[in-house]
């Protein structure tokens, strides 16, 4: 959703960066110009050098770990936005001189700490724009479970790294 979210918004190059090569694939269906993995590349170092050095303008955190976001401050340029969507299970540390020092823009995504009212705005519009088909969300449903299969759902989705999106059907 991101990828499509980012390249529909007219983003120059889309830069997509994961650890599972079937959401790097997914990715470039959906817009992404290139997929960097970070178990076989320097991350920091590619970006700056696709880049001339200066770094991305929007960085999206959607991984949800603290290496991520420590990735998303190191490859966004100065003045540059952080998008945090992600939700973060545990602290850990960022590089707060860099984010105060380059003035970075932080932005906070992730509709589970916004108030009920803005959530139920926010979810409307994004029903709003799948239905408008702005959105395409038929390549992110991995699976469909009936509701009845709930218990084995849970088992084979959280084992399964390479699952985006999964339906249960009531």
């Amino acid at each position: 959703m991101i990828a499509q979210g980012v390249e529909k918004g007219g983003a120059d190059k889309l830069i997509a960066i994961d650890i599972v090569d079937e959401k790097l694939e997914l990715a470039k269906r959906l817009g992404a110009d290139i997929a960097i993995s970070p178990q076989e590349n320097d991350v920091d170092k590619t970006v700056m050098d696709i880049t001339d050095g200066r770094g991305v303008d929007v960085v999206v955190e959607a991984s949800g770990s603290g290496n991520g976001l420590n990735i998303a401050s190191a490859i966004v340029r100065h003045n540059g936005t952080i998008a945090i969507y992600s939700h973060y299970m545990k602290p850990f540390m960022v590089n707060m001189y860099r984010w105060h020092e380059d003035c970075l823009n932080i932005l906070h995504t992730c509709l589970m700490h916004r108030t009920q009212e803005v959530i139920v705005t926010d979810v409307r519009e994004a029903f709003r724009l799948v239905k408008k088909g702005i959105f395409n969300v038929k390549p992110l449903i991995n699976r469909k479970y009936r509701l009845s299969q709930i218990a084995d759902a849970f088992k084979e989705e959280m084992g399964d790294r390479t699952s985006v999106k999964t339906v249960i059907i009531p």
